[in-house]
C-alpha cells in the first residue's frame, strides 16, 4: 500500500457512511422541497439536523484529506390471522414462540461471527483490478456514486424517459423527484420497480423513506393517517405505527443483504439507529424484520418475474468477502432461516 493512500477497507467503511449519510440528506432535502412546495416554507428542525450531517459529512471527507496528505490516503407488516396477496412484502407478529429463540443482539452478530468482528485483517490491501471489480460491483447494484452524479443535471422529461426504459439510476432520481412532487405512493412503487431490476440501492431508498416517515411522526409534520395512507400501513393490533415503520425501515435494509450487501446492510441500520431519533432496535423484533426482509424480497423478486428478466445474482466478488471478512458465498438466507429456526 502506497502511504499516500488510506487502506481500502477504510476507504470502503469511509464510502459506505458517506453514502449512508448522504442518503438520509437526500431523503431529508427532497422532502424539505416537498413540503416548501405544498406550504411555501421550510421546516427549521430539519433544516438544523440537515446541516448538522452536513457538518458531519464534511468531518468525514476532511479527515480522508487530512489522512492522505499527512499518511497518505413495500411493502407493510400482515397481523397474524391476516392474509395478503404475495405480491406484497408482509410478516407475522412475533409471538410468544418466537421469545424462546436464540437472537441476535444486533445485526452485525447475524452477519459475523463475535471473533470475525474482532479482527483487523480484514481491513487489507486490494489490488487495482479488485477495486476495480467492486466498483463494476456496485454499479450494476445501483449504488455507484459517480454513475449517480451523471443525472444531477438530466431535465425531469430525460429523467422519466430513461426510468421507462428501465434505467435504475434514472428511476431513483424520478422516485426522489415523485417525492418533492408529493406522490409518496408512485415514487415507492418506482423504487420498487428499481429494487427488482437489480438496484441494491433501491433498497436503502425505500428504508430511508420509512425512517423519515418516523421522523415526520414523531415530529408532528404529519398525522397517523396521513402517513398509512401513503405508506399504505394498516392498523394492527400487536404494532403501533411507528414500530411497524421501524421494522419495515430495518427490514429494507436487511433484504439489501439476501441480495448480497451484507456490509452496506450493517452500515445503514446503524446510520438508522443513530440517526436522527438516536433508536435501538428490540432484540425481540429481529424475527419481525426478517420475516418482512425474506417477504420483501420474494416480493421482488416476483416483480422481476413479470419483467422476464433472469434470476437475481444474490453472490458477491471475492474481494468483497475479503475486505469485510464475510464468508466467500452469500449465507445470508440461511443465517435468517437459521434464526428463525427453520420457519423460513
Amino acid at each position: 500500500m502506497k502511504s499516500s493512500e488510506l487502506p481500502v477497507g477504510q476507504e470502503e467503511f469511509l464510502r459506505k457512511i458517506i453514502v449512508s449519510i448522504t442518503t438520509y440528506l437526500e431523503g431529508i432535502f427532497v422532502e424539505l422541497g416537498a413540503r416548501s412546495k405544498e406550504k411555501g416554507k421550510l421546516m427549521k428542525s430539519k433544516i438544523s439536523i440537515a446541516a448538522l450531517l452536513c457538518l458531519a459529512l464534511i468531518g468525514i471527507l476532511l479527515l480522508v484529506q487530512n489522512n492522505e496528505s499527512n499518511n497518505g490516503k413495500v411493502s407493510h407488516l400482515v397481523d397474524k390471522n391476516d392474509e395478503q396477496d404475495s405480491s406484497e412484502a408482509s410478516t407475522n407478529a412475533v409471538d410468544e414462540g418466537d421469545k424462546s429463540i436464540n437472537l441476535p443482539d444486533s445485526f452485525k452478530d447475524i452477519i459475523y461471527h463475535k471473533e470475525s468482528i474482532e479482527k483487523d485483517d480484514r481491513f487489507i490491501g486490494l489490488t487495482q483490478a479488485e477495486q476495480h471489480q467492486l466498483s463494476e460491483w456496485d454499479m450494476r447494484n445501483g449504488s455507484s456514486l459517480e454513475q449517480k452524479d451523471l443525472y444531477i443535471n438530466y431535465d425531469k422529461k430525460t429523467i422519466y424517459a430513461l426510468a421507462k426504459q428501465g434505467d435504475i439510476y434514472a428511476m431513483q432520481a424520478a422516485a426522489s423527484q415523485l417525492i418533492i412532487d408529493l406522490n409518496i405512493p408512485e415514487a415507492l412503487d418506482t423504487l420498487r420497480d428499481a429494487a427488482a431490476l437489480g438496484s441494491i440501492e433501491a433498497l436503502y431508498m425505500l428504508g430511508a423513506r420509512y425512517g423519515d416517515a418516523i421522523y415526520s411522526l414523531k415530529k408532528g409534520h404529519e398525522t397517523e393517517e396521513q402517513i398509512r395512507d401513503k405508506f399504505n400501513v394498516p392498523v394492527f393490533k400487536d404494532y403501533s405505527l411507528e414500530k411497524s415503520l421501524e421494522i419495515l425501515a430495518a427490514a429494507h435494509y436487511m433484504a439489501s443483504a439476501l441480495r448480497g450487501d451484507a456490509y452496506g446492510a450493517v452500515v445503514h441500520i446503524d446510520a438508522f439507529e443513530n440517526y436522527p431519533l438516536q433508536r435501538e432496535i428490540a432484540k425481540e423484533d429481529w424475527p419481525a424484520i426478517i420475516k418482512n426482509a425474506n417477504a420483501i424480497y420474494t416480493a421482488i423478486d416476483e416483480r422481476r418475474e413479470k419483467m422476464n428478466a433472469d434470476e437475481f445474482d444474490n453472490s458477491y466478488p471475492a474481494p468483497y468477502a475479503r475486505l469485510h471478512g464475510l464468508p466467500k458465498e452469500n449465507n445470508m438466507s440461511e443465517k435468517f432461516c437459521e434464526i428463525l429456526e427453520g420457519d423460513c
